[in-house]
């Protein structure tokens, strides 16, 4: 019983030791891995910290639309008897594009016609005869209201005749054709769409804030998504006399140059007005910047005498302008800022820079600070 005992002892005091042998290699090879880790220089690509000069600008967020534009449709009924135009077509002002069956109004404005004409032989006999006292002036007065009575119903039946033929109102683009031949319209059924493209606004608005930075006249850019690397200028035509009482914003209108572009209305755009005089930032691209909740930070390059280490300060964020950011503290000109790489770093780091490939700091425009 005693070896028993002895020998169940001696086996875990084996294992135990095994245990705690393994726990103090492994820690050893851990401790070796991280200080193989930290002296192993991470590869990052740097840039130097420069100033810029930028011109402020506002920005905010517009709808493109057409100096003319409106669904057209009739205020009278009836079938459609031909269409003269197809979807997409341009059109002239007064070009006559759909027409409903009018027989029987027509014939009515014949009967009228007539009835007017013969009032009018009727009239213009009585007051010959009137000069030689053959009628009595109550007579002839009849046949004078009676004239134009007759005047008024046949003008009356000629513009329903007339309010069943539909015609351009002005020159521009035909939308998708919404109706066909045989169809029974009721009045105010839509036909088709019609846009005047050859003028094009943008309407956006602004905070009550910086009316007292626009003016009518003032120049503004807008950028649309269908042309990436175009900016269209154009100028404030219009403020709104009022300021809306739910967002405090003020809606403005602005006159765009599109000449060589197909602008359509209802297109997204930014805007970007230039506000105030240009300024001096201290600029770096916006790969180069590490947001977090805590603090925006970078890493700049430190010499040492093992090489180049990495060093972490926070700084303070300007505007941005393009790929670009400014930096209104935190750093000076011509510090070496790591804009790649940052993810393996950390404070001290050794790193070993390679520029071959760099982020890209171009500015879209030189309208383009928020």
């Amino acid at each position: 019983m005693a070896r028993r005992i002895m020998f169940l002892l001696i086996a875990t005091a084996s294992i135990m030791i095994v245990f705690f042998a393994f726990q103090e290699f492994k820690s050893i090879m851990i401790t070796r891995a991280l200080r193989a880790f930290a002296a192993q220089k991470q590869v990052v690509s740097t840039t130097l910290a420069k100033s810029r000069s930028w011109q402020p600008t506002l920005k905010a967020l517009g709808t493109l639309k057409s100096k003319r534009g409106v669904v057209l449709s009739l205020d009278a009924s009836g079938i459609v008897k031909n269409i003269s135009f197809t979807s997409g077509e341009y059109v002239h002002a007064g070009q006559v594009l759909l027409e409903l069956h009018s027989e029987d109004e027509l014939q009515q404005l014949a009967a009228l016609r007539a009835n007017a004409a013969l009032s009018a032989l009727t009239y213009q006999r009585d007051k010959e005869q009137y000069k030689f006292h053959a009628v009595s002036k109550a007579a002839l007065q009849s046949a004078k209201y009676a004239f134009r009575n007759a005047r008024a119903l046949m003008e009356e039946e000629k513009r329903l005749v007339e309010k069943k033929i539909l015609v351009a109102p002005f020159s521009g683009q035909l939308g998708i054709r919404l109706v066909n031949v045989g169809q029974y319209l009721t009045p105010g059924t839509s036909i088709v769409e019609i846009q005047s493209l050859r003028t094009i606004f943008v309407d956006f608005m602004l905070p009550q804030r910086d009316l007292k930075i626009v003016k009518v006249g003032q120049t503004v850019y807008a950028h649309i998504d269908a042309f990436p690397k175009t900016s269209f200028p154009g100028k404030i035509t219009a403020i709104n006399p009022m300021v809306t009482s739910i967002s405090r914003n003020v809606e403005l209108r602005a006159t765009l140059e599109h000449s060589r572009y197909h602008l359509l209305p209802g297109m997204f755009a930014t805007i970007q007005i230039s506000a105030g005089h240009k300024r001096n930032y201290l600029t770096l691209p916006q790969t180069a910047i590490s947001y977090n909740s805590y603090g925006d930070t970078i890493y700049f390059i430190q010499r040492s005498k093992g090489g180049l280490i990495a060093r972490q300060t926070f700084v303070v964020l300007g505007p941005k302008h393009g790929d670009s950011v400014a930096v209104l503290s935190g750093i000076t000109a011509e510090e070496q800022i790591v804009t790649s790489g940052q993810i393996k770093l950390h404070n001290g780091a050794n790193v070993l820079i390679n520029n071959k490939v760099r982020p890209s700091t171009t500015l879209i425009s030189t309208h383009d600070v928020e």
